[in-house]
């Protein structure tokens, strides 16, 4: 199955097209967040807070953009609401 298959089945609540886009983008994004916080257990917290939210919108994501950056950007947001709380 493609990406935008397993997006598609992940929007319709199946967890595990969902446990795969996780796959495909948590070391990624661990990467980039721990990059930038230079922290391992905040990065890891900020991981799971990103996918709580891809998650939550998904149903919300169109399925014509790059899912790549739409990731990305949340990851950046939980950051910057990481460092606005400090």
């Amino acid at each position: 199955m493609t990406e935008s298959e397993h997006i598609i089945q992940a929007q319709q609540g199946d967890s595990n097209a969902f446990a795969v886009l996780y796959d495909l983008y948590a070391q990624k994004i661990y990467a980039f967040v721990l990059s930038r916080i230079r922290h391992k257990q905040i990065a890891e917290d900020l991981l799971q807070e990103t996918f709580v939210k891809v998650w939550k919108g998904l149903p919300l994501y169109k399925n014509e953009g790059n899912f790549n950056a739409w990731v990305y950007r949340i990851a950046t947001n939980c950051m910057n609401d990481h460092f606005r709380k400090r």
